[in-house]
């Protein structure tokens, strides 16, 4: 079930923080993508579709289907970060070794230009009881050598969501508008990440 919340002081100044930055990712896009990702959105329910490609940074094509494993194969890049987000996939792993994990998962990498590869992460789509929300969540991941088992339900949201819905640990302060497509969420209480059409994470504080 999900949770309505009520937006805090702080996310509204947040919010008016990331404005700029948003808007000027908004500005990189096609007239076709802005059609496209503008579709993501019902005026009527107050719900926005997100699907995988948001997560990643890749092109969507208009898809609202969460069946679907789409292919991704995209590299992110944060302003205020140093490090590099790869994601591809979906990938066959062993269950024998990833316990935790699908049959397919995406795989991440966070790529630091200092450090090389010093995390890798295997993801999966998990999705709730009615089908319309779910999460890709962390199964597996090796971090500066130390191996992790996992069963994360979400850290990015897919399907069906509202400003305001807060669901095992996703709590949305902004789905963006059909103008600026760009959502905005806070993840277990502990930051705020903002994800643009074509990019991926763009910030994270």
């Amino acid at each position: 079930m999900i949770v309505k919340k009520k937006s805090s002081i702080a996310d509204a100044a947040f919010a008016g923080a990331l404005m700029l930055l948003l808007s000027g990712c908004v500005s990189t896009m096609s007239k076709q993508d802005q059609i496209i990702w503008a579709q993501s959105f019902n005026a009527d329910t107050g719900e926005r579709f997100i699907p995988p490609e948001l997560w990643s940074g890749d092109p969507w094509d208009g898809n609202t289907s969460l069946a679907r494993l789409p292919k991704l194969d995209h590299m992110a890049t944060r302003s205020n970060l140093p490090s590099r987000i790869l994601t591809q996939g979906p990938e066959g792993v062993s269950q024998k070794e990833h316990p935790n994990c699908s049959k397919q998962v995406y795989v991440r990498k966070n790529i630091h230009p200092s450090r090389g590869t010093y995390k890798t992460q295997y993801f999966q789509v998990n999705l709730d009881d009615n089908g319309k929300v779910g999460g890709i969540g962390r199964c597996w991941e090796i971090r500066d050598g130390t191996i992790r088992h996992m069963s994360e339900f979400s850290k990015f949201p897919i399907g069906y969501w509202k400003a305001g819905d807060n669901y095992k640990g996703i709590r949305i302060t902004s789905i963006g508008t059909p103008e600026s497509p760009c959502l905005t969420f806070q993840w277990q209480g502990q930051g705020y990440y903002s994800y643009c059409p074509n990019q991926g994470n763009v910030s994270q504080n």
